[in-house]
């Protein structure tokens, strides 16, 4: 599986305000150090890729964006790149870094649900804020997978490939891709209100 094309394995984009652990997510994931890590807002300028097997998933891509609420000129071009890394994902990491759902994630979830992109909300940072139960029962009653993790301490990490295990298909080109089945049957983000 790791002679396999980047063209034919699952591509996860990773998704989130600046400084929401994203990067960190991924070097978790990867087993290794991919992305540059600070504490400096904006560290990620572009999407960095690393193709890897996701177990228990399989082979899969992982793109790392920059923070979608990066600012000033530079940061707007930080932005269109990671947008673009839109339209080659088929599952989407919404990461948020405070154990909320702002409208930065609720806008991200609408965008996904529209463009029929499945997504994982993922509430990183859990060793020192976790989201509140009404929110968690919000998205179970939405049927929106859900993972709280830590990167820093690799706590439930691996529950990430877990959410997408029997998930994936092959369709008859060969490419990964996820069944309609998987995508939230409403909107994503119905009721579920911005903290």
């Amino acid at each position: 599986m790791q002679n396999t094309p980047k063209g034919m394995r699952l591509q996860i984009g990773v998704f989130g305000a600046r400084n929401a652990g994203k990067s960190s997510l991924l070097n978790r994931l990867a087993g290794q150090q991919i992305s540059i890590v600070s504490d400096v807002a904006g560290t990620t300028t572009d999407p960095i890729e690393k193709a890897m097997e996701l177990q228990p998933v399989g082979p899969v891509l992982l793109i790392d964006t920059a923070g979608l609420d990066d600012e000033g000129t530079l940061g707007e071009m930080r932005v269109e790149k990671s947008r673009k890394v839109l339209e080659r994902t088929d599952l989407a990491l919404i990461v948020s870094g405070t154990g909320s759902w702002n409208s930065l994630e609720k806008n991200l979830a609408e965008q996904f649900s529209a463009l029929k992109i499945p997504f994982i909300a993922v509430f990183n940072k859990s060793d020192c804020c976790l989201p509140e139960e009404s929110l968690l029962q919000q998205f179970d009653a939405q049927k929106i997978p859900v993972v709280s993790v830590s990167a820093l301490t690799a706590t439930k990490v691996s529950w990430i490939g877990r959410k997408t295990t029997g998930q994936k298909k092959i369709d008859k080109q060969g490419a990964t891709r996820l069944p309609v089945s998987f995508y939230p049957s409403n909107s994503p983000v119905e009721g579920l209100s911005a903290a």
